[in-house]
């Protein structure tokens, strides 16, 4: 997601301007504090990181005399929704009805780490948590509060501003509510909290004392879209958009699509396509079964159909068959061929009509039965003489 914050980062870089009126500037382990959603604010907001000030030349030496360079923080939120403690306290600063400082029972960490003195740089103190090291935490809507501990494991590092005890649970100045006002009309807002003198947490009140929060408070919003460009792109994309197009392309296309539309267009195309449509090759080998056209075709095939029932057709045929074995059942009409099929054997029915040349065979077998006869009447009278 987003991010955007509220600060009170430009009253911390004032006190660094020699020009301006410092204000009070002190260090402690950490800070306890509420934040607070916009009473106009109808969907509440969501805390995701704090950037805050560590003051590493505040921490006193290691016991080896050693200068400190590592410091770890901790951030926890108060698992009820509402303030930290009663804002109204009595005369030593205890609050008047509940109190829940110090009661880790009733907090949740959300954040903890490291920080390394060579990561602020030689000219920065400031340190954001990484949002990857912070769980984000929702405040309720419409003025909702949670309360929120930031610490340090070293004395001294946390910068905070002081403040009187009267301004304890007030609203704090937000240095650009201006710019966070034009971004986000309901911002969500800091209230005065008190500064933790010891560490651990602790419930005694003397290390207690009001301050302001130094820093940043980060939180999500939805990131708006990103603008369309005033200019088309230099070059065509990578692959085609998920959407069709609101309107036709003014130019036809140079080449197919490679799939075609789920649907047929609406008018014909003016031209004819460039490529041809692809169509499937001939069979090369012929059907098992005579075909059931009306209208056979012109010339003969070039192998014979392998079928039982040939085609059966009104008129015989203009060229004479090619297969060396005459056919079963008899032409419906002689055969009007010049070349008549020529055959080793005889059919074994008679020709409807008679044929119009004359047979190739110069006796017919239908005359063997009286010629074996007349010779058999010869034989008998030779033996006799």
């Amino acid at each position: 997601g987003c991010h955007r914050f509220i600060s009170t980062n430009r009253q911390y870089a004032l006190n660094n301007d020699d020009d301006n009126e410092a204000i009070t500037i002190s260090s402690s382990f950490g800070i306890v504090f509420p934040i607070q959603s916009n009473e106009n604010d109808d969907d509440g907001v969501t805390i995701t990181s704090f950037g805050f000030h560590v003051d590493f030349s505040a921490i006193p030496p290691s016991l080896d005399g050693d200068q400190v360079n590592t410091v770890n923080y901790e951030v926890y939120v108060l698992i009820a929704n509402g303030m930290y403690a009663d804002p109204n306290r009595v005369s030593n600063g205890i609050p008047e009805t509940f109190d829940h400082r110090g009661d880790f029972s009733k907090w949740k960490s959300i954040a903890m780490g490291t920080i390394h003195r060579e990561e602020l740089g030689s000219n920065s103190d400031y340190f954001q948590i990484p949002w990857s090291n912070f769980e984000p935490t929702f405040v309720p809507p419409n003025g909702g509060i949670r309360s929120f501990y930031v610490t340090l494991d070293k004395q001294s590092a946390f910068v905070c501003q002081d403040l009187q005890r009267k301004q304890l649970g007030a609203l704090q100045k937000d240095d650009d509510f201006k710019n966070n006002k034009d971004l986000n009309p309901h911002p969500p807002m800091l209230v005065y909290g008190e500064g933790v003198i010891g560490y651990p947490f602790h419930k005694a009140s003397f290390l207690f004392s009001p301050k302001q929060f130094v820093g940043r408070v980060f939180y999500q919003y939805e990131c708006p879209s990103e603008a369309p460009s005033m200019v088309p792109s230099l070059g065509p994309s990578e692959g085609p958009s998920t959407l069709p197009s609101v309107q036709p392309s003014q130019e036809p296309s140079e080449e197919p699509s490679s799939l075609p539309s789920s649907s047929p267009s609406m008018f014909p195309s003016s031209s004819p396509s460039v490529n041809p449509s692809v169509s499937h090759k001939p069979s090369y080998m012929p059907s098992n079964a005579p075909s059931t056209s009306s209208n056979p075709s012109h010339s003969p095939s070039i192998r014979p159909s392998a079928s039982a029932l040939p085609t059966i057709h009104e008129f015989p045929s203009g060229t004479p068959s090619v297969s060396i074995t005459p056919s079963e059942i008899p032409s419906w009409h002689p055969t009007s061929s010049q070349n008549p099929s020529k055959s080793p054997r005889p059919s074994s029915q008679p020709s409807l009509g008679p044929s119009s040349a004359a047979s190739c065979m110069s006796t017919s077998l239908s005359t063997l039965p009286s010629m074996m006869g007349a010779l058999f009447l010869m034989w008998r009278i030779f033996l006799r003489y």
